[in-house]
């Protein structure tokens, strides 16, 4: 996570089907991926589910408590997922695929 609020996740097909709420897409149906907007209160978590849901996303799964978070999923008209996401603590999500590398991408030794 930088100061861009971005987070890219790359993840194997069981923990995609539980972060986005939906299953396994068709082969060649697309990308498989949760973008995920990090706000800064419940609150503004409950303003974007207001907004997605007056503008006719599909909801995929409610605003809801989860463990040190707070949280909802939608699907946009082109069937993107995505996650907007309240934590308690501001730690980053994943291991950065690049940590361990130099800026040349090898791997240190």
């Amino acid at each position: 996570m930088d100061e861009t609020r971005s987070v890219v996740n790359l993840l194997e097909e069981p923990e995609f089907s539980k972060l986005s709420g939906a299953g396994r897409r068709a082969k060649n149906a697309g990308a498989e991926m949760v973008i995920t907007i990090d706000v800064e209160s419940r609150e503004e978590v409950n303003d974007y589910y207001t907004k997605a849901r007056n503008a006719g996303a599909k909801i995929l799964s409610l605003p809801h408590v989860i463990e040190k978070g707070y949280e909802f999923t939608f699907a946009d008209p082109d069937d993107h997922h995505w996650k907007i996401l309240y934590r308690e603590e501001k730690t980053p999500l994943i291991k950065s695929f690049f940590d361990g590398q130099d800026s040349s991408g090898y791997v240190k030794s």
